[in-house]
């Protein structure tokens, strides 16, 4: 329920870095969850989804196409939202905060202005213009351990909360790369980034634990045979 009320406020808020990035998004999520469900590491509800959401895109195509009316009003919604914004005042302004930004970067030989020094209209853009290579460098090791940390039982509650954790990520990364206009990815994501790493910390004690049980607790030496 809270995924589907997302999804229809995302649709009503005619943002165009939410109608560009909601499809990449889906389609890493309908990936990964097929290749979950191709594992079995997954429950039915999963699986619906993998086959139903291509199903509907189909026929919500379908339906659009065979429908005159329908398709031009949709046509035109699309060519308003995306496929004309850089022409509008909006996309102008912010195709020259690109260039401003990279030229900045250009002009200080790869270090970048410092953070906040310059406003883009993309992250990696402003990354590199605020934090140069050496900075962007670091940026992306750490957003890269975040999205490739994995727990050792993908399966379990903490590998499933630590999908949902990356998963969010992705998205929140997807529309900062399309109009993100500094290197703060806000509040939510390094929450997600946290939960996202702090999986695979609290997944180990429940293996430890499990361990013990089976083969029993392990003594420590006594102080004499430390010496021996």
């Amino acid at each position: 329920p809270a995924s589907l009320v997302t999804l229809a406020l995302l649709i009503l808020s005619t943002s165009s870095t939410a109608y560009v990035a909601l499809p990449v998004l889906l389609t890493v999520v309908l990936i990964t969850s097929a290749l979950r469900a191709a594992k079995r590491r997954t429950n039915a509800g999963t699986v619906v989804f993998v086959f139903m959401l291509p199903l509907v895109v189909f026929f919500g195509v379908m339906i659009i196409l065979i429908s005159p009316d329908l398709y031009d009003t949709v046509y035109n919604f699309i060519d308003v939202s995306i496929l004309s914004k850089a022409q509008s005042d909006s996309g102008i302004e912010r195709t020259q905060w690109n260039m401003i930004a990279l030229q900045n970067f250009i002009e200080t030989y790869g270090f970048g202005v410092g953070i906040g020094g310059v406003r883009a209209s993309s992250f990696a853009i402003a990354v590199l213009a605020n934090m140069g290579v050496i900075g962007g460098l670091a940026y992306f090791v750490f957003i890269y351990q975040v999205l490739t940390n994995r727990v050792r039982e993908p399966e379990s509650f903490a590998g499933s909360v630590q999908a949902a954790a990356q998963m969010g990520c992705v998205g929140i990364l997807g529309s900062a790369l399309l109009s993100g206009t500094m290197v703060d990815l806000g509040l939510q994501f390094y929450i997600l980034a946290g939960v996202a790493v702090a999986a695979t910390k609290a997944a180990s004690p429940r293996k430890a634990a499990l361990l013990t049980a089976k083969t029993g607790p392990i003594e420590a030496p006594s102080p004499a045979g430390l010496q021996t």
